[in-house]
């Protein structure tokens, strides 16, 4: 707009910004025009935080700060201030576990099956089998968090969590019937088996769990009250 480039307007909007008279949403859509006011003005919407880490993981640090990074209320400080809260992340591990496998076969009498399926593709009194292998791994985590800006402390906390993920494999199929002969099962027996059978059929990738225990540290952070308060008000 030609107005956009007018002294004028120009100088009324900026003293409007400074006084606050601007809501949030429209400073983003100003930005463009007054970039340097509508930032000035933005960061009393921003938290600023200083990450400190003691006897931490590196992998996990990195990537719960890469997360806050993509938070558009968070700035992240190269040194603490009087403006700026301080995170002590201490004794950040995480320790990987594998969860042994084991295996167990699960048999259906025919009545057990599907009616349809159970008389065209059973014998008289033949037996359904599958073998259900389980396993998984498991990520024991643990930390020592504290919030604080100057000497007024906003949270400390001592977390000991661990995670999960169990995966299921179902297979081997079969029909046994009466006389000991086996053949091959392409159709599922019943709902019971269906639902044993939907957990995730491979093993689970540890950075997978890796990544959402970052999430929730960096949930813990910016979910304390202080700081949720500030992002709250800057919506």
């Amino acid at each position: 707009m030609e107005d956009n480039k007018n002294p004028i307007y120009i100088e009324e909007l900026t003293r409007a910004i400074e006084s606050n008279m601007v809501a949030r949403k429209s400073l983003v859509i100003i930005q463009p025009i007054l970039p340097e006011v509508v930032n000035k003005a933005l960061s009393q919407y921003r938290v600023k935080l200083f990450i400190k880490t003691t006897n931490s993981d590196q992998w996990l640090t990195d990537s719960i700060i890469e997360i806050l990074e993509e938070n558009p209320y968070i700035e992240l400080m190269d040194k603490s201030s009087s403006e700026t809260m301080t995170v002590v992340l201490d004794a950040l591990s995480a320790k990987e576990r594998t969860i042994p496998s084991s295996t167990e076969t699960i048999r259906y009498a025919q009545h057990e099956v599907n009616l349809i399926s159970a008389a065209l593709l059973m014998p008289r009194n033949a037996t359904y089998m599958f073998d259900r292998v389980s396993g998984g791994i498991a990520v024991d985590y643990r930390f020592n968090i504290r919030i604080s800006l100057e000497e007024e402390n906003i949270l400390s906390d001592r977390v000991n969590e661990r995670k999960e993920r169990i995966y299921i494999n179902c297979t081997n199929q079969r029909i046994v019937n009466v006389f000991g002969g086996v053949s091959r099962a392409d159709f599922i027996a019943n709902q019971h088996m269906g639902n044993i059978c939907s957990v995730g059929s491979m093993p689970s990738n540890p950075a997978d769990l890796l990544d959402e225990i970052a999430e929730d540290i960096a949930n813990v952070i910016v979910s304390s009250p202080k700081i949720a308060h500030i992002i709250e008000f800057g919506r």
